[in-house]
């Protein structure tokens, strides 16, 4: 996992320096999710209860949620800080622009400012995660 997630981290950056927007935008989720996941099973978390943000579902497995499932369970288990778990949900906002229907609803492109602003995002949930940067 830790060689994917660096490499997924060198092309992301890549696509940022590179300006190809869109492709950094879901790298960006897609890292943050991954990032996330490792961490809950490091602490032991494999299951947790999403009553509170989704119906019927007691003990769900993280491994089958979402971004923004994810952001719930390290916000509740202190494993983010709250000013990243909301930062979070602006990544997860422009992560699903893949869907051209959704950047239609959305009236917005994503700018190259909105994905720097992501991979910040990015850099410092993982630096809360893991202690770098």
């Amino acid at each position: 996992m830790r060689n994917i997630l660096l490499r997924d981290l060198q092309e992301c950056a890549i696509a940022v320096v590179a300006g190809q927007d869109k492709l950094a935008s879901i790298m960006c989720g897609s890292i943050i999710e991954a990032l996330l996941i490792q961490k809950m099973r490091e602490c032991g978390i494999e299951k947790y209860d999403l009553t509170e943000i989704r119906k019927n579902a007691v003990s769900c497995p993280i491994c089958n949620m979402g971004l923004n499932e994810l952001l719930y369970v390290a916000n509740k288990e202190h494993l983010i800080s709250s000013s990243c778990y909301h930062l979070g949900h602006y990544v997860r906002d422009y992560r699903n622009i893949v869907h051209p229907a959704k950047e239609v609803r959305m009236k917005e492109e994503i700018s190259h400012e909105t994905v720097l602003t992501m991979w910040t995002v990015l850099k410092q949930i993982s630096s809360e995660l893991f202690g770098r940067g």
